[in-house]
């Protein structure tokens, strides 16, 4: 075939050359226009399905968003409140006295935590729909926020190092039992104000009564177990409040700190709560409390340490 191609005229190799060329360039781009074509339409496809995620969890999170604000908003300030008045009991209250009109307080916190673990499952269930795994990064950020926030009185390793065992019941509260206990703040899918909720409580006081048990059993003890967790749930509503709220439901620095740094120096599941935080991939926006919280055995030479022998923010 050489031989053969070289006795022929110089017009007639070249045109040969040039049609061999042609065949392969035209065989060649037929082949990678259609890998490219195949790969640019799974690249498009992949792009837009995520796109479609990322845009139906941000529509699905904002309908959900303002009412779980308004809720940890309202369990911010109440937090704040017991905190000032743990001296004076006002949550211990026998359970024949709950529905007296006298004891408002109990009946109003039992509601807006309630309230509050409603409007969080709300918000996780808007998206259960959605690859949630696909959310841009403050939605996922937001979204472990409600799981972190809708579990924190369930968790019983919260309490290890009060010596709390898993056979322990009263202090804590069972993951399946929530949609039970939320089922008292809603009807027909709407939410009941506090006055409609203690109209309830006299019809049928048994949906909530575990409820009512968890918070008449507060007391200012540092070992005591509720007091705790309600404590570690303070903290979570503030960071959430904070990075996703409204600036007048913002806790500021200063006033965090002296929290901190004072009323929860005593934070009994310091150790605990952030073993939690990690569980729920929320240490990195928890840090700055984290770190005060783990400061607690000396709070105060904490504020006089170096920056350089603190955790880099």
């Amino acid at each position: 075939m050489i031989k053969l191609f070289i006795s022929l005229s110089p017009s007639v190799q070249a045109a040969i050359v040039s049609a061999v060329t042609s065949i392969l360039v035209l065989v060649l781009g037929t082949i990678l226009k259609a890998q490219f074509d195949k790969h640019s339409l799974r690249y498009r496809m992949g792009f837009e399905y995520v796109f479609d995620q990322r845009r139906r969890i941000k529509e699905e999170i904002a309908k959900t968003k303002t009412p779980l604000l308004n809720a940890a908003e309202y369990m911010n300030y109440r937090l704040w409140n017991m905190q000032a008045h743990l001296d004076e009991n006002w949550l211990a209250i026998p359970e024949e006295k709950w529905l007296e009109d006298e004891h408002h307080y109990i009946r109003s916190f039992v509601y807006r935590w309630l309230r509050l673990i409603h409007c969080a499952m709300c918000a996780e269930d808007s998206v259960s729909k959605i690859d949630a795994t696909l959310s841009s990064k403050d939605d996922l950020v937001y979204l472990k926020f409600v799981k972190s926030i809708r579990f924190c009185l369930t968790d019983r390793l919260l309490l290890a190092s009060l010596g709390y065992k898993s056979t322990d019941t009263r202090s804590h509260f069972y993951v399946d039992r929530l949609p039970d206990y939320a089922l008292a703040v809603a009807a027909e899918g709407h939410p009941l104000t506090l006055g409609q909720f203690e109209k309830s409580l006299k019809g049928d006081l048994a949906g909530c009564r575990d409820v009512f048990l968890f918070f008449s059993h507060v007391r200012k003890e540092p070992s005591n177990p509720e007091l705790n967790q309600l404590r570690a749930l303070h903290l979570l509503l503030m960071e959430f409040l904070n990075r996703f709220g409204h600036e007048y439901q913002h806790t500021s620095p200063k006033k965090l700190d002296r929290l901190l740094s004072e009323e929860y120096a005593g934070f009994a599941v310091a150790h605990d709560f952030s073993e939690y935080i990690k569980r729920h991939k929320l240490s990195r926006e928890m840090r700055h409390i984290l770190e005060r919280v783990n400061a607690n055995t000396s709070p105060r030479l904490y504020r006089f340490l170096p920056r350089i022998f603190r955790r880099r923010k």
